[in-house]
């Protein structure tokens, strides 16, 4: 071997053992600041917040912001949607989002996959919500953008707004052949720095007296996003006590300003390629979880990410999605009318004790869908198979 690619590969053992170290210390910062925040809990002053109490997951998310883009004032105006357009091209300066004509926008969740959806006579808006830093899936904006195509929108007309937690961008491999076509109808609205200041200079001093229940809703939300990111003033004390901990952690030095900045900086890197393992890592114990489902049950295993399971005219499908999204399982048939599609609901909410709005009827695809969960999910596929065998 020659000496070149010797040093090449002892520079790779170098960064491979460097980066080893760094996650061990940061699962050790983890440890101790996980006990602090144990001590402290106790002491956080009362505050209740609904949305806090129902532990949403990302869809719920992209269901609250569905349920404000789709409020019209008593003129008929998408007042939300309107403001949040003006942001987008003012705050955040992407102008060619300013020329967009509302008219009579139909918005959806989750519909084609897609986790909100904005369709009107002369644009389309494309969101992918990653609030908690799920992983891009295989050229997934690609496929979005091509199937806001296939419903008769010429690309110029469509336009991407990507919400992750902080300000990451999506992978290149995301965007497929569009990313350069979208560089001026694309924006990047995180939630910590877009969408909780929209919020709250925008929308909540707006909102009129008498559309309590928006009050209310636009009040919650903000404040569970400011607990999110450690933002609420009432926990400014335990806050400071916990940045004091760390400092203590990894400044081992006395430091200047701009040094204090570099190690953040640093530990924030390490932060998120520590993250990026443990998403791969519950990736493949997923992948394990349905293999495990699927030798009990003998279903088809025609992806990683989905199993498929045949009773009579049916074919009940449980799936996983990358990240911290959560499993889902749905019914298609070869036969998807409407009436079979209503006549299942019937069945699987007299059946089954889940909530008849927690069914989705929205994708081509499938008769109906629903969210689960890795500890229930396959109690969902038995009792849906008992219930279907019986039709």
């Amino acid at each position: 071997m020659k000496q070149k690619e010797l040093e090449i590969l002892d520079l790779i053992d170098v960064i491979n053992s460097e980066k080893v170290k760094c996650c061990s210390e940061i699962l050790q910062l983890t440890e101790v600041f996980a006990r602090k925040y144990s001590e402290l809990l106790p002491q956080m002053p009362y505050n209740i917040n609904v949305i806090d109490e129902l532990h949403i997951n990302e869809n719920g998310h992209s269901r609250i912001l569905t349920k404000l883009l789709q409020f019209k004032n008593q003129d008929g105006r998408y007042e939300i949607l309107e403001s949040l357009l003006q942001y987008i091209a003012n705050d955040l300066h992407c102008e060619k989002f300013s020329k967009i004509k509302i008219s009579l926008p139909e918005i959806t969740q989750e519909k084609c996959r897609i986790d909100l959806w904005v369709r009107d006579s002369s644009y389309a808006l494309i969101f992918e919500n990653k609030v908690y830093d799920a992983a891009d899936q295989e050229a997934q904006i690609h496929r979005y953008i091509e199937r806001t195509i296939q419903e008769n929108y010429k690309e110029e007309k469509i336009y991407v707004i990507y919400l992750p937690s902080y300000d990451k961008e999506p992978s290149t491999q995301s965007w497929g052949k569009y990313k350069k076509n979208f560089k001026d109808r694309y924006a990047n609205v995180s939630f910590r720095n877009g969408i909780l200041p929209w919020l709250k200079k925008y929308i909540l001093p707006n909102v009129r007296t008498n559309d309590k229940l928006l009050l209310s809703a636009v009040t919650q939300y903000i404040d569970y996003l400011e607990g999110i990111y450690s933002l609420r003033t009432i926990n400014n004390k335990i806050n400071m006590e916990l940045q004091e901990l760390i400092s203590k952690q990894i400044f081992k030095e006395n430091k200047n300003t701009k040094e204090k900045i570099k190690i953040v900086e640093s530990k924030l890197k390490d932060i998120a390629d520590l993250q990026g393992e443990l998403n791969l890592m519950k990736d493949k114990y997923q992948k394990d979880w349905l293999k495990e489902i699927r030798e009990t049950y003998k279903a088809d295993f025609p992806e990683k990410t989905i199993i498929v399971k045949k009773v009579g005219d049916f074919s009940i499908s449980l799936a996983t999605r990358s990240g911290n999204g959560l499993p889902w399982w749905g019914i298609s048939s070869k036969e998807n009318t409407q009436e079979l599609r209503n006549s299942i609901i019937e069945i699987i909410v007299k059946n089954m004790n889940i909530d008849k709005r927690s069914l989705h009827g929205n994708d081509p695809n499938y008769l109906v869908w629903c969210d689960t969960s890795f500890e229930n999910g396959e109690s969902r596929l038995k009792k849906l198979i008992e219930i279907l065998s019986a039709q």
